[in-house]
């Protein structure tokens, strides 16, 4: 243990799955218990699913399926609701958000987090890379890029999925079409998709 009786849970990954971690740990009914989310890039609650900027990138999920909190179903419709700059884009609950949008709504979880601390389980937000871990019986060490170390008993690996290239024929899909590997002539082959509204077509005779 870390201190007397309390729990230090370090999570390194802030994206979507780090913060919803963090977010229910720190709802728990324990006291004795504080949260450090570390994550590399500028902004939390984006990871590799929400940091896109093209408002085109939707997420391929209605809002009302879209909920943080599964005792709120409507949890993120009463958020889109409060920002009134967005609401005439979204009329309903059952049309499609950008996906930074979605980013925004689930760093605003923790904001809010933030805001009513006084009465929470302390969290920590540290920007950093995670270079190391290494434990013993007692408790884990986790150790930053530029030097700082953190002491935990527990560690949670929230860091997504690797994004780099693994051929030459791969191309960034959050980037712009202009700017992928692929030549306009060339014949392209789609494997998979997770987008529920697209419809196979016959091809023409």
């Amino acid at each position: 243990m870390t201190g007397s009786g309390e729990r230090h849970v370090i999570i390194i990954g802030g994206g979507a799955s780090g913060v919803l971690l963090a977010y229910q740990l720190l709802h728990q009914p324990v006291r004795e218990l504080r949260v450090t989310l570390i994550e590399q890039r500028p902004e939390i609650g984006r990871g590799i699913a929400y940091h896109t900027g093209n408002p085109d990138h939707l997420l391929n999920v209605r809002v009302a399926n879209m909920s943080a909190l599964p005792d709120q179903p409507d949890h993120f419709w009463r958020w889109l609701l409060s920002r009134e700059v967005v609401v005439p884009a979204f009329p309903d609950l059952y049309c499609f958000v950008p996906r930074r949008i979605y980013g925004d709504y689930i760093a605003s979880l923790l904001e809010q987090q933030a805001s009513d601390q006084a009465d929470a389980p302390p969290l920590s937000i540290v920007h950093g890379t995670c270079v190391g871990i290494s434990e013993n019986d007692a408790d884990v060490l986790v150790t930053l890029e530029d030097g700082r170390a953190l002491l935990g008993d527990t560690v949670v690996l929230a860091t997504g999925h690797d994004t780099r290239a693994s051929s030459p024929g791969h191309a960034d899909p959050w980037a712009p079409p202009s700017a992928a590997p692929i030549s306009p002539d060339a014949t392209v082959l789609i494997l998979g998709t997770d987008d529920g509204r697209l419809r196979p077509v016959a091809a023409p005779r």
